[in-house]
């Protein structure tokens, strides 16, 4: 318990260092900026927070755990729609092609992949009494899992770190920023694998009788 209290300590400060190196760097003010700002704070921190508090909330406190991994998630596709709008008015006013690179229909990939987890979710919190709710459970959370990397992926990729020449590449502070979010992306795995089961599942058969 010490071990996965310490891991999501960790992971609490590398999603929050991530994000904060993201937007110092990229953030100067114009449209472009604040694309990646945003998709950290979106596909980062505030999903990061989410896996983190769906993966913590256990026993009589998960109800509110939950509802707190719900609002966060909402937080974070507010935010990465954000980005794709400002990415988007960009290029109209640059008169550039959307979705041409592979960085966008990356992103594109993964907001699809994100709007079909908050589905998900919504059949296991709002539809309990659906037969398939068991399955969409277990669905939702690997993918949730999924989603959070591959967004992870979308900002490292987004940093241009294999082409210098690229006007978004800013040296040193690009690797120092793709540097923190792979820190950020290990501990919420190991949060994931340190993360204890939310309880004993229900089993078929008869209900133990009760005492007189």
């Amino acid at each position: 318990m010490m071990a996965s209290t310490a891991v999501t300590t960790v992971a609490h400060m590398a999603l929050a260092s991530a994000t904060m190196a993201a937007v110092f760097v990229f953030c100067d003010g114009s449209l472009f900026g604040y694309h990646p700002a945003a998709l950290a704070l979106g596909f980062v921190f505030l999903m990061g927070e989410g896996v983190i508090a769906a993966a913590v909330g256990k026993g009589r406190q998960r109800p509110l755990w939950i509802n707190i991994h719900a609002l966060l998630q909402g937080l974070a596709g507010a935010a990465v729609a954000g980005g794709i709008t400002a990415i988007y008015l960009n290029k109209e006013r640059l008169g550039k092609p959307h979705f041409a690179t592979l960085h966008s229909r990356l992103g594109l990939a993964a907001l699809a992949l994100f709007l079909g987890i908050a589905m998900g979710g919504a059949v296991v919190k709002y539809l309990p009494g659906m037969g398939v709710v068991e399955m969409a459970r277990r669905a939702h959370k690997q993918f949730g899992a999924v989603a959070f990397f591959m967004g992870v992926a979308v900002c490292i990729n987004g940093l241009r770190l294999t082409n210098p020449a690229s006007p978004v590449y800013k040296g040193t502070l690009s690797m120092a920023v793709g540097g923190l979010l792979l820190l950020a992306a290990a501990a919420v795995l190991l949060q994931l694998l340190l993360a204890p089961s939310s309880g004993p599942k229900m089993t078929k058969g008869r209900r133990a009788p009760k005492a007189d």
